[in-house]
């Protein structure tokens, strides 16, 4: 079950026209349209740096007693403002944890302030804290845009944590952005492996999402069909013998895709036992095409 923790100030309304946005169209960090053609992709990256480090934090938690599975003590992680006017920040789900305790944000300038727990998201490691703007004396940080769909195979990144930017992560880099090139987040660092170079990112869908319904003063509505899936391949589908000609003609947004989610396992009893069955391939749901994971979720 999700935590909703409302802040000790002024609770957040939705302030856009339309409702349509969270964020302008041009990232506040970024300022790309000032680079002209000319410019190396060095220059770009260092031009990136140098506005992030501003709005990614360092994030100190202090569980004050053993609580479930949460040994008392420090633990630090990265977090980055998604929100500078109301000081929202976004960073791993653990970082806030369940145990009893205290969260204070350093900013690069090394200016610390209170940090408040503001929601969790029950399933997905993601979580946002508030901090009170008007506690900042001289630190400036602006808003780190999340752009979910930039996320592409082959797109060019860096992860930007509170003592580093690299390429690959480490230590203490949990809940850092992951930029591109025009310092326009398009995932959030969840870990990495042990001795290799190799990272969790988690996509930013459903924490754009999530993010623009707190921003209305709603609760993000969650669920469960309790049942896992999996995403199989195009090649997989081939070889499953799947009218795929006929989906595609009842379907066309199928005929881009690269897959579909095929059923895994069904809890017995749960809302779609007796409907579903384990190697049923999802076409649509409602009526509404189902091409990822992203797309069940929102269904």
């Amino acid at each position: 079950m999700s935590s909703f923790v409302t802040p000790p100030y002024s609770p957040i309304t939705n302030r856009f026209v339309d409702g349509s946005s969270i964020a302008p169209s041009i990232s506040p960090i970024s300022h790309a349209s000032s680079f002209s053609s000319t410019d190396s992709r060095q220059d770009r990256w260092s031009h990136v740096f140098d506005l992030a480090f501003k709005s990614v934090v360092h994030i100190t938690t202090n569980v004050h007693v053993n609580f479930d599975t949460h040994t008392g003590g420090q633990t630090t992680a990265t977090g980055f403002v998604v929100d500078a006017e109301n000081g929202i920040i976004l960073s791993n789900r653990y970082v806030m944890t369940c145990a009893p305790a205290t969260h204070r944000v350093r900013f690069e300038n090394t200016e610390s302030v209170r940090l408040m727990p503001w929601y969790y998201d029950p399933v997905f490691d993601f979580a946002f804290f508030k901090y009170n703007p008007k506690d900042l004396q001289t630190a400036t940080p602006e808003a780190i845009r999340l752009v979910p769909d930039k996320a592409i195979e082959g797109l060019e990144i860096r992860v930007i944590s509170c003592d580093a930017a690299a390429a690959g992560t480490s230590g203490g880099s949990s809940g850092a952005p992951v930029l591109d090139i025009e310092g326009d987040a398009v995932a959030l660092n969840v870990g990495g492996i042990s001795k290799t170079q190799q990272s969790l990112f988690l996509p930013l869908h459903r924490i754009f999402k999530t993010l623009d319904t707190l921003r209305q003063g709603s609760m993000p509505m969650r669920g469960t069909l309790q049942a896992m899936f999996q995403f199989e391949p195009n090649e997989f589908l081939v070889k499953a013998g799947l009218p795929l000609k006929d989906i595609y003609i009842m379907y066309p947004a199928f005929a881009t895709n690269k897959g579909m989610l095929r059923v895994d396992s069904i809890v017995p009893d749960s809302p779609v036992a007796g409907k579903l069955m384990v190697g049923d391939f999802v076409v649509a749901i409602n009526s509404q095409p189902v091409l990822d994971f992203e797309s069940l979720l929102d269904v």
